[in-house]
């Protein structure tokens, strides 16, 4: 029983001890891996912004694109 509480003793001291240094250690890769999933995103969503874009400025083939129509002045028709 002397030897279980010299060794859970020793775990609590060490675990204090070294508190600091694992909590940044595991701190450090989880940001880590946040950044790396949050550039993921954002590329992903630039892809999908470029894709969009291109699409949108390649004019349908065998149409030409409208002249825009002449301009006409509002008159107030009064019954």
């Amino acid at each position: 029983m002397a030897d279980f509480l010299f060794v859970l003793l020793v775990v609590f001291i060490v675990f204090g001890v070294f508190r600091r240094y694992i909590l940044f250690l595991v701190m450090t890769l989880l940001s880590r891996g946040l950044m790396k999933q949050m550039e993921r995103m954002q590329k992903r969503a630039m892809d999908e912004m470029q894709a969009r874009s291109k699409s949108t400025e390649t004019p349908q083939k065998g149409r030409k694109p409208e002249p825009p129509g002449e301009y006409v002045d509002y008159e107030e028709i009064k019954d």
